[in-house]
């Protein structure tokens, strides 16, 4: 079953590697990651970015990475998305859990 982890903490804490860790195991299908609220922080974190080139699908929520001033920041690879796409995004996967 496919799985959307929705993430909203920055990439220092336990639960943002948890998630990593959980949406890097492909065992239980395939998985993606939508980057919201501090969380967008992950982004920019090498350990992230490995898990990008590893071919993890990351999104980042528009809002939030603007809010924090990491347009410029952002990889080419990780996917901005508005609300109406954050809904959207949900329904492309079985489960949804947030960290």
């Amino acid at each position: 079953m496919s799985t959307l982890h929705l993430l909203n903490k920055t990439p220092d804490r336990e639960r943002a590697r948890q998630c990593l860790a959980a949406a890097s195991a492909s065992e239980a299908g395939p998985h993606g990651i939508l980057l919201l609220e501090n969380g967008v922080f992950c982004a920019v974190n090498p350990d992230w970015r490995q898990a990008l080139e590893d071919g993890l699908p990351l999104w980042a929520l528009t809002p939030d990475v603007a809010a924090r001033s990491l347009t410029a920041r952002l990889p080419s690879g990780i996917q901005q998305i508005d609300y109406d796409a954050f809904v959207e995004l949900t329904t492309r996967f079985d489960n949804v859990v947030s960290w």
